[in-house]
């Protein structure tokens, strides 16, 4: 997804994905920012309106938990290994 072109809370957001078909973000200028009173961790996005149903979608999977699906998964064991063989840092077997 491309930036801010101009940084523009106008152009950025609004007209570029209009025209363009490609969503935008931006962070605003310093007008827009300081007129609005937008948090310093605030960005703007711009898409078309077919795009909203897929950007919803996105975020509430985005929301979930995921500590219950990764519990379940298992790390593969390391090789064993044989007595008396070992490496040590920047060492060799």
């Amino acid at each position: 997804m491309p930036n801010g072109s101009f940084q523009a809370s106008c152009a950025d957001p609004n007209t570029l994905p209009y025209l363009t078909g490609v969503p935008h973000i931006s962070l605003g200028c310093y007008g827009c920012r300081k007129s609005k009173g937008l948090a310093a961790e605030v960005m703007l996005l711009g898409f078309k309106a077919d795009m909203l149903e897929h950007i919803v979608k996105v975020l509430e999977e985005l929301k979930k938990d995921p500590t219950p699906s990764c519990r379940g998964k298992r790390l593969p064991h390391p090789p064993p290994v044989e007595s008396g063989h070992h490496v040590e840092i920047g060492g060799t077997l």
